[in-house]
């Protein structure tokens, strides 16, 4: 069914108008407009051209801002569960999941970090070195990854690199004791 309308045109302003018939809903028919002369059509023309380029740009920055965010959430998970694992002895299963943190965020220090121990429970010291490493690298006020580098030094037997990280934690964070603690225990196998 095709409903009656009225189009007034004044001053500038559009109105399209239907009337349905009494008794029946606007569901229960199809209003048609048809555009004459083309004016109201070229007008709506105009506007839809520059209304959508700014709805678009909103919704592919949202969505991109979204994915991003989705991105860190997911490197924060695999984290978290590698530190599950680790906490559970599962070394094994733990460095996979820091690794694939890493790969969805690549300036992830404290996944370097906790891949650095893990490695470190394994007795990969060198693997473990270079995390600590690229923790640092990331944030180079990281004492807990100078503490741990400084430690895996020591347990490497090389004595002057691991002083100088312990000391270097002991610069960032000096209320930390346990630092004081492994640098003396550094001094007395190194036998000063």
């Amino acid at each position: 069914m095709i409903y009656p309308f009225t189009l007034s045109l004044s001053k500038g302003k559009r109105r399209i108008t239907t009337q349905p018939p009494r008794g029946e809903g606007w569901s229960e028919g199809i209003v048609r407009v048809s555009f004459s002369g083309g004016g109201m059509k070229n007008c709506l023309n105009k506007y839809i051209w520059i209304i959508l380029p700014i709805v678009l740009f909103f919704l592919f920055s949202y969505a991109s801002g979204q994915q991003e965010q989705t991105e860190s959430m997911d490197a924060a998970a695999y984290n978290n569960r590698g530190l599950t694992y680790m906490r559970k002895g599962q070394y094994d299963r733990a460095i996979p999941d820091f690794s694939k943190a890493i790969e969805i965020d690549p300036m992830y220090a404290r996944a370097y970090y906790n891949r650095g121990i893990a490695y470190g429970k394994k007795d990969q010291h060198d693997r473990a070195i270079a995390d600590f490493t690229k923790a640092i690298e990331i944030d180079p006020k990281y004492a807990a990854a100078y503490n741990n580098r400084g430690m895996t030094y020591l347990r490497k037997d090389q004595y002057d690199q691991a002083i100088s990280d312990l000391t270097k934690a002991i610069e960032i964070d000096p209320r930390f004791a346990e630092d004081f603690n492994n640098r003396g225990m550094t001094y007395v196998k190194k036998g000063q």
